[in-house]
């Protein structure tokens, strides 16, 4: 889940409007989005409740939509999940980490 976070952030670093105009671009990110989606589904409840400031179910939910739904996913929804999602879904996947570790 970290590394599809991290990629998509690399991603976006070199410039957001290509990842969703781009037809290989978008579909790499897709894929990205649909892992994190399915691993999200596998996090630890506890930790899901202390991180509330992440819509888990809207991400869980988000694999079926692209795996389903793909042709209404919009340009818009995808930029928005890249530009405000991605950081706090990371930071909390890192905090995870280190508590496993520890």
């Amino acid at each position: 889940m970290l590394r599809r976070v991290e990629r998509l952030q690399a991603l976006v670093a070199r410039g957001e409007p290509a990842l969703v105009e781009n037809t290989d671009e978008r579909d790499v990110v897709e894929r990205c989005l649909s892992i994190i989606s399915e691993a999200s589904r596998r996090l630890p409840e506890d930790f899901k409740a202390q991180n509330t400031d992440i819509d888990w179910r809207g991400m869980a939910d988000l694999g079926n939509v692209l795996r389903h739904i793909y042709d209404r996913v919009s340009r818009t929804e995808l930029l928005r999940i890249l530009r405000e999602e991605l950081e706090p879904l990371r930071k909390a996947v890192l905090q995870l980490l280190v508590e496993k570790n520890s």
